[in-house]
């Protein structure tokens, strides 16, 4: 088994602190630092390709100020994408036109010969077709040509043949060649070589010879791929194929459409990525892909490094060989301590600086200019590589770790998803599951482990995550692993679902409180805490904690001590009569109070009065019925208010109403977890949006689903779900929701009347996707 590793671009504030130092390089006011190709000469020099600047050379120096610049070409050129350097005065640029030779005949440092060696591509006038090339080593070159955006027109005069049925789709070919790997013999001479790309703005060859090329996300790419290029391979972007005669001929001559209606043979066709990066996670628009030969750059001797143009960072991708076929695991690597924008990438003649060029095109923040990455000496604290064994995924760390950490198996967790490939623009992370770990192998070197999972499955990603006191000295701690085949004689074991099993519900009233165990095991309490009734702690089906502990605990590892009102499960409202009864502050002036307390079987009955000045201003009569079985847990309330003192007015306020705090490891931002509601939504898009439901899911493998049922008022419900682990389901915030857009419209409750609301939450590790949580769902309302 043939392994290396890829680098792809992104670092860590961690790792940059002990070991890596990033310097801004200082250029001339006059050129503007649009980078499309960075080289270093034969002598040491830094050569800069630039957009609209021509070709800039420095001298390098470790002060970043102190380079001393000198133009070799005022003339702008269009829209260069590479540069291969081939002695001082020469060099070969990818332009958007063409291939072009750059030389300095006459030896006096200035540029005067660019004489063409190929044009044989095509040129729409459209913004997209990028033109990377990639050395042979053999004196030619492998160039990538990326196709046009819908987001642009094509020229009525282009250059090279112009077909009409290449103008189809969101991103498409209309001129020749496009969405192709070429090869440029060094003559001259251009010939197909594989086929089926988007924007493969960047290629890279492994020290053996091995050709990659990233792509974007987009049509046809769920989420941002890294491919193993091999000759004549389609890799599935069908608009590239009206320039292969014997599709177009054999099959059809409407290859977007064709694959659109036959999604099983477009499957069978395509070659899939070696390596896939979770966007929004991982990386969102890869760049060049370089290798480091030397080792001089930290612990990563035949790794490589890509750039993320829409965003701050730098991933490294651990690629090996299994039975044949290449794949891998991807890491963060950089991140946030270099600016977006990183479209092109240099080592040093020495190896142990990365000079990384930026320009950003519309897909971010402005961003251009030059960066470098020194490596001190310090060996960084990080995964080193994961590799796929029979059993399930060996992590080697650069560091050694205490044995007792390395073997809790309570520090690792994995979960598997894909990314579908459609002609819609891009995918969410579908199918996500929890996988088991069943056993966890410590190496001898006290630098390695072997996880020893229950599922592998080809065609997924895995999920690997340290965490704990393991993770605590990492500059990262998740890694992605893509499957494409399985280690030779692994064992396909069969996934068996297990039953859930009956489980007993008690609850034992006390003096002021009601707890409820499941099977002998505490589930929850009802309390009257601070300033109004609540359920705390909730635990899960495995006993793990759901809810945050803060403000009946302070001072709990990872927790926040904000928003003390957050106290649980409880319901409440932020705008009764314009009494804020959401944020209960200091409770002297406005509070909820219980004031009966019964149980009945599985239920509690609570009796409570809502307070403003010693006051009654409404009161509830609130049930609560618990459910529970061996793998899920439920509590289902039902709540009805009583306008039994005066009309009560529910004013517009996201402040509401039925409301969880989560455990921290609930966290969108920074914790991992994912959230999704009923229309699809995902992440921070869910705040403010009508839903039967919304479902947060932790990298531990839990799952919270909170539901929404039917014959509530102005059902579906919007939704006051927060990336820090808050969420409430509230009716009346439609003007406060929607910034505006919509009206306010308050809802009067008149003296003597009722209305009642019906909530569900669900507590279990079904997996958290439409389909899965629509069951949980139909199961409760369809009762």
């Amino acid at each position: 088994m043939k392994k290396f590793l890829l680098t792809v671009f992104a670092l860590s504030a961690n790792l940059l602190a002990e070991s890596y130092k990033v310097d801004t390089i200082k250029t001339p006011l006059e050129i503007a630092p649009e980078i499309g190709g960075l080289a270093f000469n034969p002598s040491g020099e830094l050569v800069v390709v630039t957009r609209r600047s021509g070709i800039q050379i420095a001298k390098t120096a470790k002060d970043p100020n102190g380079f001393q610049w000198r133009s070799f070409s005022d003339d702008s050129l269009h829209n260069p994408c590479g540069v291969q350097v081939i002695s001082d005065s020469e060099m070969f640029i990818s332009q958007m036109a063409e291939l072009t030779k750059v030389s300095d005949t006459d030896k006096d440092g200035i540029a005067d010969s660019y004489e063409l060696i190929s044009n044989e591509f095509g040129l729409s006038g459209n913004y997209h077709e990028t033109n990377y090339i990639l050395p042979d080593k053999k004196g030619g070159w492998y160039i990538a040509v990326g196709t046009a955006s819908h987001n642009g027109p094509t020229f009525y005069h282009t250059q090279g043949e112009y077909k009409h049925n290449g103008r189809r789709g969101r991103n498409f070919a209309a001129v020749k060649w496009k969405g192709w790997v070429m090869h440029i013999d060094a003559k001259g001479k251009i010939t197909p070589f594989a086929k089926g790309f988007r924007m493969h703005n960047g290629m890279g060859m492994s020290p053996d010879g091995k050709i990659f090329a990233g792509d974007n996300q987009g049509d046809w790419r769920g989420t941002s791929p890294i491919y193993h290029v091999q000759k004549d391979k389609f890799y599935g972007h069908p608009s590239a194929l009206v320039w292969d005669e014997k599709f177009v001929k054999e099959v059809s001559d409407n290859p977007l459409f064709y694959y659109i209606n036959n999604m099983k043979q477009y499957e069978k066709d395509r070659t899939p990525a070696a390596i896939e990066l979770p966007q929004g996670m991982i990386c969102n628009s890869p760049g060049e892909i370089i290798f480091d030969t030397k080792g001089n750059f930290g612990p990563f001797k035949g790794q490589a490094f890509v750039g993320d143009i829409a965003g701050p960072r730098i991933v490294r991708l651990m690629f090996e060989e299994v039975d044949g076929v290449m794949q891998g695991a991807c890491i963060k690597f950089v991140e946030k301590k270099v600016r977006t924008g990183n479209n092109r990438l240099v080592f040093s003649p020495k190896g142990d600086e990365l000079y990384v060029g930026q320009t950003v095109r519309g897909w971010g923040k402005p961003s251009e200019g030059i960066q470098r990455i020194s490596f001190n000496g310090e060996m960084p604290d990080s995964i080193q590589k994961v590799e796929l064994t029979q059993e399930g995924f060996h992590i080697t760390f650069t560091k050694e770790k205490s044995p007792q950490d390395l073997a809790n198996i309570a520090n690792y967790a994995v979960q598997s998803y894909h990314y579908p490939s459609t002609h819609k623009y891009g995918s969410k992370p579908m199918d996500r599951k929890n996988i088991q770990i069943t056993k966890v192998d410590v190496g001898s070197d006290k630098k390695s482990v072997l996880i020893h999972v229950n599922s592998l499955q080809t065609k997924r990603l895995y999920q690997i995550d340290v965490k704990n006191t393991l993770a605590s000295c990492l500059d990262q701690a998740r890694a992605i692993y893509k499957i494409n085949r399985l280690q030779p004689g692994t064992v396909v074991k069969e996934v068996k679902i297990e039953k859930a099993e009956p489980a007993t519900v008690k609850l034992s009233k006390g003096k002021d409180k009601v707890t409820v165990t499941v099977d002998g095991k505490l589930f929850t309490e009802f309390i009257q805490g601070p300033n109004k009734p609540c359920l705390y702690p909730v635990n899960g089906p495995n006993q793990e904690n759901l809810t945050r502990h803060y403000p009946f605990k302070k001072g709990v590892k990872n927790e926040k001590p904000d928003h003390p009102w957050h106290t649980g499960i409880y319901f409440t409202f932020g705008k009764i009569n314009d009494i804020d009864f959401w944020n209960t502050r200091t409770g002297k002036d406005k509070y909820i109070k219980n004031v009966d307390l019964q149980t009945d079987g599985s239920k509690i009955l609570a009796h409570n009065q809502w307070i403003h000045n010693d006051k009654k201003v409404l009161s509830d009569i609130t049930e609560i019925t618990f459910s529970a079985d061996s793998k899920k847990r439920f509590i289902d309330y039902k709540v009805t208010l009583n306008a039994d003192t005066k009309d009560l007015v529910f004013g517009d306020t996201k402040e509401g109403m039925m409301a969880i705090r989560m455990d921290p490891s609930f966290k969108v931002s920074g914790q991992g977890a994912t959230v999704l509601n009923s229309s699809g939504t995902s992440g921070k898009g869910v705040w403010g949006k009508e839903a039967k439901w919304v479902s947060y899911n932790n990298i531990q493998g839990s799952v919270i689903s909170i539901m929404d049922h039917p014959k509530n008022l102005r059902h579906p419900s919007r939704w006051h779900a927060r990336d820090y682990g808050l969420c409430a389901t509230n009716p009346f915030g439609q003007n406060s929701y929607t910034k505006k857009k919509l009206a306010k419209d308050p809802f009067t409750l008149k003296k003597g009347q009722q209305i009642t609301f019906q909530y569900r939450f669900a507590f279990h590790k079904e997996t958290n996707d439409k389909d899965s949580i629509n069951k949980l769902y139909n199961s409760w309302t369809q009762k």
